[in-house]
């Protein structure tokens, strides 16, 4: 009998312990399973512009709202001297996002062509608008009286110096007809409150912090970019500008709207990045973009509608299944391919 229920004991032991590794392989396998519906956990880096400039900031607010759809990733916003540094910097993989377009491409990549294969959109967002901007006091009031006079034209390479160039040729001038400063945002809004430059070239998305500052101090004068130089500027960049408008108000003291030229800014990625990571990256941004605009504005511009207006470089095929899956990438411009 007692020999009985110490067999009867084991067995159910036995079965006790089968039943435990039973439940246990269960939810290790239920666990695996969630694990793998997870997104890609990343490490980023993401290059924009000069630390002081509103780009840096709206990378900022990109970053936050990456980490935060994203749980456990780690998003670094890098400052650069913009696209062109920028196009480097994701081509050579030491960034994973960066903003660019394809003439800064080009300039940046003259002595190795091939690099620039290596990018791919993953959305177009804000608008860059132009910026040509006097003290009312240098008496500048049209292109032609920026001859003889010192005027910053953005750091060396930059997307800002590149756009300078071509804006001044459009209006039959070049850097010999100026005295050029070549210094980046925050150096030039300095320059021209203390009275170093005559007058500041600056490519930037609206508002423009530097310039809203300046304009609580100074007197501006802004000098508009029509409809006919903006078609010849665009003609030098591909078709990348378009007629834009700085709307009344925007600045102190400016009471009218500025005719100008504007151009979508380009998001890129090496072209290697896993397709998951770049139907993420590509779903947040546009997704997203509310919870970015509470960092700056112009992520209000981060819609489905600006989304598909690059031309300059290949959509990356993470991006692309994005798009179709909402299905806009019918929609995109003449030009923009996969």
């Amino acid at each position: 009998m007692r020999k009985k229920t110490k067999q009867l004991s084991l067995l159910m032991l036995v079965l006790l312990l089968s039943f435990m590794t039973a439940c246990s392989n269960t939810e290790e396998s239920n666990s695996e399973g969630s694990e793998t519906d997870k997104p890609e956990k990343v490490s980023l880096k993401l290059t924009t512009g000069n630390t002081s400039s509103a780009i840096y900031a709206l990378g900022g607010g990109y970053a936050q709202v990456i980490e935060k759809e994203l749980p456990g990733s780690k998003v670094t916003v890098v400052g650069s001297a913009g696209y062109g540094e920028n196009a480097i910097l994701v081509a050579t993989q030491q960034a994973d996002i960066g903003t660019t377009s394809g003439k800064n491409a080009d300039a940046s990549f003259k002595d190795k062509p091939e690099l620039k294969e290596t990018l791919a959109y993953i959305s177009t967002g804000h608008q860059n608008l132009q910026h040509v901007v006097a003290t009312a006091e240098s008496g500048i009031k049209t292109f032609d009286d920026l001859k003889g006079k010192k005027v910053s034209v953005g750091e060396p390479g930059s997307g800002t110096e590149l756009v300078s160039k071509s804006l001044l040729a459009a209006y039959g001038m070049n850097y010999e007809d100026i005295k050029p400063e070549y210094l980046s945002f925050t150096e030039s809004v300095d320059a021209i409150q203390n009275n170093r430059v005559d007058a500041i070239l600056i490519t930037t998305l609206l508002p423009n912090p530097g310039i809203l500052s300046l304009a609580t101090q100074k007197d501006l004068v802004f000098l508009e970019v029509d409809a006919e130089h903006v078609k010849k500027l665009s003609e030098d960049f591909g078709g990348r500008f378009v007629d834009a408008k700085i709307p009344a108000g925007i600045y102190d003291g400016q009471t009218e709207e500025i005719l100008t030229a504007g151009s979508p800014a380009g998001y890129v990625v090496h072209k290697e990045m896993s397709e998951e990571i770049a139907y993420n990256l590509t779903k947040i941004f546009i997704e997203n973009a509310p919870d970015v605009e509470k960092v700056h504005p112009a992520a209000s511009q981060w819609t489905k509608e600006n989304a598909l207006l690059g031309t300059d470089f290949p959509y990356h095929p993470g991006a692309v299944k994005y798009y179709k899956e909402i299905g806009i990438w019918d929609d995109r411009i003449d030009g923009a391919y996969e």
